[in-house]
């Protein structure tokens, strides 16, 4: 060591032993006084002198000197409450290394920090639960993506959440959270609750959303239905899904999503929706399930659920939508004597419900050709006559049977307005039983029956 280090050496020395004077002074005193305050710090500054001058020292040296740094540290209140650290501060200017000067008072505990454990417990469980609910509802939203809307009102409190965990762990969400409440003007010794009441609040909004699916089911099933009235049969599908995730057990939603595969040639995809809804016995759905099979060929079968339907439904719509059915499918079936009285049934439920709709005087077209084939010219010309003044086809087919029974004539001039190529949309009437009061307004949403 040359002679430099030497006295350096030795004068760092006796600075530690200032400083090992001036800390066990400050210990001992009762109560703190200014003198002593500044004086331990000024020592430890001469250490700090001492120490940089060095270019080498002695482990020995630095071990006693830590050691003594420890000690300083557990006087760290009383420091910042003895002295005037913030005056000394701006006088001396010491730097950030000269860590002894920026000692802070010990926050002494607010009343309201009593129970910050409890809140902060209550706040984990809160989050906790909201997170569980949350893992079930995101994925039944996600279905056809996210809205700008709903991206806010679900992914927005999802982030919130994972924010006030991390900070209530420890992790690093606690800074942000703190930033947030200290920028809102929140006291710290509030916190703790402000967190319980916005944990809460996150669990409340999850509750409240998972109890009202059906209405935000519905919802979806309404901007479907619209949709589908516009042949929009793509969005429709979506809204409609969307829906049936959030509502699995609503019937009007699975025919309404049934109708959407029918009109597009799907009768595998509409055969399986609309049997999900026969577990309820809706008499729609039989209806709609017998015009699959028919359209697959399987007329017996269509015959069968076309019955079935009629014994469950007491909703003059759609037992004329089901009288309909059955005398059409009687009539592929050549049983024509069946076939009129089914159909004669139906025209009296059209004018029962008295007024104009989708799907409406259809009965009569094909009571025309039953009667055709009777050789009838009589009660046929009459049939025809009405079918002419009130056909209103339902759906492509409707309209193809026209040709295909050698009446262009008629298919040139029906209303023709609610049918849309490739995209057939039925009515789906609620499900009400013993409906006599003025008809229920008809559905624009056309399946192929």
């Amino acid at each position: 060591m040359t002679d430099l280090n030497k006295n350096t050496a030795s004068e760092l020395d006796l600075a530690i032993v200032d400083y090992v004077t001036a800390l066990n002074e400050f210990e001992q005193e009762a109560p703190k006084s200014e003198g002593k305050t500044l004086n331990l710090l000024l020592a430890r500054d001469a250490v700090a002198v001492a120490l940089n001058s060095l270019t080498q020292s002695s482990a020995t040296t630095i071990a006693s000197l830590l050691q003594l740094d420890e000690r300083l540290k557990t006087q760290a209140g009383a420091i910042a409450e003895a002295g005037k650290l913030e005056d000394w501060r701006s006088s001396l200017n010491p730097p950030e290394s000269s860590w002894w000067w920026f000692f802070q008072p010990a926050k002494q505990a607010h009343s309201w920090d009593r129970f910050d454990d409890l809140w902060n417990g209550l706040s984990v469980v809160c989050i906790t639960t909201f997170a569980a609910y949350m893992t079930s509802l995101i994925p039944k939203f996600a279905v056809g993506g996210f809205s700008v809307l709903e991206s806010f009102g679900i992914i927005g409190p999802s982030g919130l959440m994972a924010l006030a965990l991390s900070s209530l762990q420890g992790g690093g969400g606690e800074k942000v959270i703190k930033n947030m409440m200290n920028k809102a003007r929140i006291p710290s010794h509030l916190q703790s609750e402000v967190t319980l009441g916005i944990s809460a609040t996150l669990l409340l909004g999850a509750i409240v959303a998972q109890a009202n699916l059906p209405k935000i089911a519905d919802s979806y099933y309404q901007e479907g239905r619209k949709y589908y009235d516009l042949g929009l049969l793509t969005k429709a599908e979506e809204k409609y899904k969307q829906a049936l995730n959030l509502d699995p057990d609503d019937d009007k939603i699975s025919l309404g999503l049934g109708e959407v595969y029918e009109s597009i040639g799907n009768l595998e995809a509409a055969e399986k929706t609309y049997k999900d809804s026969l577990e309820d016995g809706n008499p729609l759905a039989f209806n709609n399930l017998g015009r699959v099979y028919r359209h697959q060929g399987n007329l017996v079968t269509a015959e069968a659920f076309f019955r079935m339907g009629l014994q469950r439904s007491n909703d003059d719509f759609i037992k004329f939508q089901l009288h309909r059915n059955l005398g059409w499918v009687l009539l592929d079936q050549k049983q024509y004597d069946k076939a009129a009285l089914e159909l004669e049934s139906a025209i009296a439920l059209d004018k029962k419900i008295n007024k104009r709709r989708i799907g409406g005087g259809m009965a009569n077209c094909l009571l025309a050709k039953v009667r055709e084939i009777q050789k009838n010219k009589q009660r046929e010309q009459r049939e025809w006559e009405h079918c002419k003044k009130f056909a209103r086809p339902e759906t492509l087919n409707e309209y193809q049977w026209l040709v295909e029974a050698g009446r262009r004539d008629i298919a040139s001039t029906v209303d023709t307005s609610s049918v849309v190529a490739g995209e057939e949309t039925p009515v789906t009437p609620p499900v009400t039983p013993n409906i006599t009061s003025p008809s229920p307004k008809p559905n624009t949403t056309k399946p192929t029956p």
